[in-house]
């Protein structure tokens, strides 16, 4: 082969090469984000739930996504997300709008910026998402310093819940009762029922009554027996049919209308706290992971240990006509322990009971610390509020939980007993395997 024609040769090969690259980059643009982009990020910020996947698997209505951006801030991640539902699901339609770019149209829509509107046309329903409630600043920093720090990302559980809003005609509604001694939900339980659609009031039972609408009424924490009058409206409203859940303060207190409801129901409320001496954290045998039940709707999908603190022990009362399901119980190395007596067993800390013949359901947790703030945002991987919301949608057979938990954006820093086995070569391995060539390639160049 001739020097020109070798050089016709290579150039020919060179410009194949060329066409073959632009071509593979006009195909990869074209690719779903998907494809093209993988979530690398710790907390997996982009990858959508199960939750929020079968939500976009059964969309049965088209949905338009409309980004509002201002010139100030147009956040590449939320853009992100939501390409990850456009990509997912073909009902669902995008559009961006920059304020600066186009303010007539920001009029048209609202006159909002800095925010997504999630409608449906079929349904009529809108909701507008602010970025501030899918990237969340660390407000105790923030009133304590000034400082805007981000701390959450939500966006996926605003998207989705503001996708099942608008799809969905029919709202739920629930009541809590509001008593001396009876503690309030925290926040994130709030934005939870929010995020699946249920709305909630508070009511006073000795002035309000239980409403006619009232499909579950929820008794957090109360640190006081009820009186008679309540007694009296909780049995009536559970005799017809009612729906109750409750959440057990940590007392040892003698109560003995709360143990004629859970009598009432199949159950037996045991003297004592329970001691698990199998399944216990740090050396406090009070402070136990229940063993949850992947049979029972409420902990089927949970595959994490939640954690409970000074949990009341409950039994199945002999001869009820109720049908009790246990969804939390205890190892069997566990006893129920007052200061005086300490009784062996296996006890119950949460379930489920239906009365025969129309007479009411309940599902009880022993222990108001399963949803407790402090406990909650110390332990971030528990499942408690996971169980909590499922135990709520179990009553209403119309809800789905779709409440998304929001993602860490607090830098988090690797130790040795969380980094991953496989992490062992990248940081030993291929540094002496690199040092190891080096070496050679430099060795036989020195002996040319």
């Amino acid at each position: 082969m001739s020097e020109k024609t070798k050089k016709g040769y290579n150039a020919g090969i060179a410009l194949i090469v060329i066409a073959v690259v632009i071509a593979a980059n006009v195909l990869f643009a074209r690719l779903p984000e998907t494809v093209k982009q993988q979530d690398i990020t710790k907390e997996n910020l982009y990858d959508l739930s199960a939750i929020s996947l079968d939500t976009l698997n059964t969309l049965d209505k088209d949905i338009d996504i409309t980004i509002v951006a201002s010139e100030q801030k147009d956040d590449y991640r939320i853009d992100k997300m939501v390409a990850k539902y456009a990509d997912t699901s073909d009902r669902i339609h995008v559009k961006k709008v920059v304020a600066n770019e186009d303010p007539a149209l920001v009029d048209e829509l609202g006159g909002e910026e800095e925010v997504l509107i999630v409608g449906c046309e079929e349904t009529g329903k809108e909701r507008s998402v602010p970025y501030s409630d899918m990237i969340m600043l660390d407000m105790q920093r923030y009133y304590s310093t000034g400082e805007e720090i981000e701390k959450w990302f939500d966006a996926e559980g605003q998207i989705t819940s503001a996708i099942n809003y608008v799809t969905n005609e029919s709202t739920a509604q629930i009541y809590l009762t509001r008593a001396r001694g009876e503690q309030l939900l925290p926040d994130t339980v709030f934005t939870m029922l929010r995020k699946a659609s249920i709305a909630y009031e508070r009511i006073k039972l000795e002035e309000d009554g239980i409403p006619d609408d009232c499909e579950l009424l929820i008794l957090n924490g109360r640190q006081h027996d009820f009186d008679e009058t309540e007694m009296a409206m909780i049995m009536d409203y559970v005799r017809n049919g009612g729906n109750i859940f409750v959440i057990m303060y940590c007392t040892l207190d003698d109560m003995p209308n709360m143990a004629s409801l859970l009598d009432y129901f199949g159950l037996t409320l045991e003297d004592g706290y329970v001691a698990d001496y199998k399944k216990y954290y740090q050396d406090n045998y009070y402070t136990i992971y229940p063993i949850t039940s992947g049979e029972h709707e409420i902990t089927a999908d949970i595959d994490t240990e939640p954690l409970l603190m000074n949990a009341r022990g409950l039994t199945k009362k002999d001869g009820t006509d109720a049908k009790v399901d246990i969804f939390m119980i205890s190892s069997d190395n566990a006893a129920v322990v007052t200061g005086e007596s300490k009784k062996e067993g296996r006890y119950i800390v949460g379930a489920t009971s239906k009365k025969s013949n129309n007479g009411g359901q309940l599902a009880v947790v022993t222990s108001d610390f399963f949803i407790d703030k402090s406990m909650n945002d110390a332990f971030t991987n528990l499942p408690n509020y996971d169980i909590f919301m499922n135990a709520v949608t179990y009553f209403l057979p119309d809800v789905e939980n779709v409440a998304v938990a929001p993602k860490s954006l607090q830098v988090q820093y690797n130790n040795s007993s969380s980094s991953r086995f496989y992490s062992l070569p990248f940081v030993f391995a291929v540094p002496i395997v690199i040092m190891a060539i080096g070496f050679v390639v430099w060795l036989r160049r020195r002996k040319l």
